[in-house]
């Protein structure tokens, strides 16, 4: 009885709706409708919250949850540069890290912000009649992330050249967005920044999806990034002394040197006074591991606070620059030591300012401080500094008894 009740109880609404036919397709259409309202209201998101139609995010194939760099790369080709009235402008944001160069030459960087303003170059004076080429390179520390990109000419109606509107421009001409007809380079290749030789064996790009998709959500106005002077050489600063940070005794690097000192898996640079600028190393080989780097007023502890950068080379060189200018007097690396050169390229203090890295996010509740914690990539290279300190010590161990033998014998 109670059986039978209960499958009447569930049964009872779809004869109710088989009854009336009517109601079904009333519900059929208003779904329908919905779903039309859904995409409309999606298309007019995506528009409205990122003004860069028909770029899709896109990554290198492959790259699993590791630490990586790599490069993207587009070659494209104008019948002639735009003149003095009209403009190129490069918009691109990218997660986690970018850094940008046009026909070989460094454009800028910039870290990933949700919500911030998407970056733009002014291009004008350096594109190129025939053949020019968009090189990106490409830094995650989770191994995942994500490339958007949009190159147009941009045609100008109103009195400020310097106006970001695009409603000041009488015409806009694309000349290509992030899509996967731009290839993928995991190595560094000298091609890549080469005009005269033609990009090949790249990978083709994987497409995640048009923005906004997930987290990546960049905000819908533009900011122009300023352009560094090629042209001018800039003032470098090298360390005036460094040292082990398990060692007191400092070594004096004022005498020209071709190969810097060991001094141990974490090092201390000191410039002796503060300076400001990208730091430049030259590292051991051309396929170095992660590392840590700490900047300071004084010397930093690495058990005390968070790195304030990660290391990624990119395999195939041996040289790492940062992706902004920071002021500081001490540097420590750990996991790392530069082969020859550790150097701070100087900027001007006003131009550093607009370049400087985003803030961190804000941390603990109500001014409590949280517990230390390490990102994956920190204990990675914690971890492999560990295994490196006992595989030596498991070697001197070995060295040692095997002096040992033919004397007890």
């Amino acid at each position: 009885m109670d059986t039978d009740s209960h499958q009447r109880t569930v049964v009872a609404p779809w004869r109710y709706l088989r009854l009336r036919p009517g109601l079904t397709l009333l519900a059929a259409s208003l779904l329908a409708l919905l779903m039309v309202a859904a995409q409309h209201g999606l298309a007019l998101w995506r528009s409205a919250e990122t003004p860069m139609q028909g770029a899709q995010w896109i990554w290198a194939p492959e790259t699993g949850k590791a630490p990586t760099a790599f490069y993207a790369a587009r070659d494209f080709a104008l019948a002639a540069p735009p003149d003095v009235q009209n403009r190129g402008r490069l918009a691109i944001v990218a997660d986690e890290s970018y850094i940008v160069y046009l026909n070989g030459l460094y454009l800028g960087a910039n870290t990933y912000r949700q919500g911030a303003a998407i970056d733009t170059y002014d291009l004008t004076g350096k594109l190129r009649t025939g053949r020019n080429r968009l090189v990106i390179e490409l830094r995650s520390q989770r191994g995942v992330g994500g490339l958007l990109a949009d190159l147009r000419i941009l045609e100008h109606k109103a009195n400020d050249p310097k106006n970001q509107n695009l409603d000041d421009f009488d015409h806009i001409q694309p000349l290509l967005v992030s899509d996967d007809r731009w290839q993928i380079f995991k190595r560094h290749d000298e091609v890549l920044f080469d005009l005269e030789r033609r990009l090949a064996n790249g990978a083709p790009a994987v497409v995640w999806a048009l923005s906004p998709t997930g987290r990546w959500r960049p905000g819908a106005h533009f900011l122009q990034r300023p352009l560094l002077d090629d042209g001018k050489r800039p003032q470098r600063k090298a360390p005036k002394r460094m040292r082990g940070v398990h060692s007191d005794r400092w070594i004096d690097l004022h005498r020209p040197r071709k190969h810097l000192p060991e001094a141990g898996p974490e090092v201390l640079f000191d410039w002796g006074q503060k300076v400001e600028g990208f730091l430049y190393l030259d590292l051991p080989n051309s396929d170095t591991p992660p590392a840590l780097i700490y900047y300071g007023d004084e010397p930093p502890d690495s058990q005390e606070r968070p790195p304030d950068h990660v290391i990624i080379p990119m395999p195939g060189t041996d040289q790492w620059r940062d992706l902004h200018p920071r002021r500081f007097r001490y540097v420590l690396l750990v996991g790392v030591e530069p082969r020859s050169r550790i150097e701070a390229r100087l900027v001007e203090p006003a131009l550093a300012a607009q370049l400087a890295p985003p803030p961190p996010a804000k941390g603990g509740v109500f001014g409590l401080r949280p517990a230390l914690r390490h990102t994956s990539v920190e204990e990675m290279v914690w971890r492999r500094l560990q295994q490196e300190a006992l595989a030596r010590q498991s070697s001197v161990s070995k060295r040692i008894e095997s002096q040992q033998k033919p004397a007890s014998g």
